[in-house]
């Protein structure tokens, strides 16, 4: 666990799946999505991740599902799983009312540094 610019950052786990699952869906799908700019509402129908999906990244042993916490509430996430020389950089989530704020440079300059220090990975892609 680290803490960066009042943000803390923590590998996920099994207890953070219905809380990742519902941020993601905030951002990208319904209504909530429309607070931010990266809904997905008005040109795609349905949930776009599940728990069965989000808790197999935490599980697997190539991943990282990080949880990005402001004052104990969850506020964002994203996948790093390394794939040889760089690192993947996924299900990237930030809630709809923090969105176009610069959280999204923090938690992507975190993420890339993150994946250099545990895996050796130049880059993200």
């Amino acid at each position: 666990m680290e803490t960066t610019g009042g943000l803390t950052f923590r590998d996920s786990t099994g207890a953070d799946v219905d809380a990742l699952v519902a941020l993601v869906e905030s951002a990208y799908r319904g209504d909530d999505s429309r607070a931010g700019w990266t809904t997905e509402a008005d040109i795609l129908a349905g949930q776009r991740t599940g728990p069965e999906g989000v808790l197999a990244v935490i599980k697997s042993p190539d991943s990282k599902l990080l949880t990005v916490e402001r004052d104990g509430q969850v506020v964002a996430c994203c996948q790093l799983e390394h794939r040889g020389d760089y690192a993947y950089f996924g299900m990237f989530a930030v809630s709809p009312g923090l969105q176009g704020g610069g959280l999204g440079k923090v938690i992507i300059a975190a993420a890339e540094r993150i994946a250099r220090e545990t895996w050796g990975s130049p880059r993200c892609t």
